[in-house]
C-alpha cells in the first residue's frame, strides 16, 4: 500500500474486496434490504432522503458503495474500473 494509504483513517481492509474492482457511477435506490447504504471509507450515508448522498460509485452488484471525495481519493491505488451502466465497457470516468 502506498504510503498515504497507512495514514488514512479511512482505510481497514477494503484492499482485501475493492482493489481492482469493477464500479458504476449510479444513483442511489433503495434495495429490498435497506433504505441507505454508506461509503466504505467515510461511512457517509447515500440514500433518497434530503440531505444524504445521491449518487456515487458502486460495485456491480451495488452492494459496496464509494462517494465521489473517496473515489477521487483513492482511485489510483485501487485501480477500480469504471464501467457504463449496461456493464459493457468501461467509461471515460476513470
Amino acid at each position: 500500500m502506498g504510503g498515504h494509504l497507512c495514514n488514512d483513517w479511512r482505510i481497514t481492509n477494503q484492499m482485501n474486496y475493492l482493489f481492482r474492482a469493477r464500479l458504476i457511477k449510479t444513483t442511489f435506490s433503495e434495495s429490498s434490504h435497506s433504505d441507505h447504504e454508506h461509503c466504505e471509507f467515510c461511512f457517509a450515508k447515500f440514500g433518497n432522503a434530503e440531505g444524504l448522498l445521491q449518487s456515487g460509485y458502486c460495485t456491480l452488484d451495488k452492494y459496496h458503495w464509494i462517494c465521489d471525495k473517496c473515489y477521487r481519493d483513492f482511485q489510483t491505488e485501487f485501480e477500480w474500473t469504471v464501467l457504463d451502466e449496461s456493464h459493457d465497457s468501461p467509461s471515460e470516468l476513470r
